[in-house]
């Protein structure tokens, strides 16, 4: 993870627990392929993500925080079915996504990130200079 200020030009590799959770997925999602399941649980935009933490590719900010979209929308779903069933496509979808070692690992980057701009907006105020009023005499 990149540790100095994060802008919109910053990458991120992923880990290994995401690339073990993608693998898994993948792998779940191809069982089912061979059982001759039509239509699987999964999308275009998921199988490219997982492809892409297999890979280990640099991953830029905007693509953490749709990773930590993703996972915000879904973590209900995921933990009422998905734990209890690995072939379930809330289980494959979010493995896909880089499971929960994903959801963490994006959540501190997307929180870095914003207290980053805090502090920033916090600096810019003590930095204004003051207004003084002029009064007439």
């Amino acid at each position: 993870m990149s540790r100095g200020r994060i802008t919109n030009s910053t990458t991120f590799k992923p880990t290994a627990g995401m690339k073990s959770a993608a693998r898994s997925a993948i792998n779940r999602r191809n069982q089912l392929k061979k059982r001759g399941i039509k239509n699987l649980p999964t999308t275009r935009v998921g199988l490219e993500r997982a492809n892409q933490i297999i890979r280990g590719e640099a991953m830029s900010f905007s693509t953490v925080k749709r990773m930590f979209s993703f996972f915000s929308r879904h973590e209900r779903v995921f933990k009422s079915t998905g734990r209890k069933d690995r072939f379930s496509g809330s289980s494959i979808s979010w493995g896909m996504w880089g499971g929960n070692a994903g959801f963490s690992w994006s959540r501190k980057i997307v929180n870095r990130a914003k207290n980053q701009k805090k502090k920033t907006v916090t600096v810019r105020k003590k930095s204004s200079p003051k207004r003084v009023s002029r009064v007439s005499r």
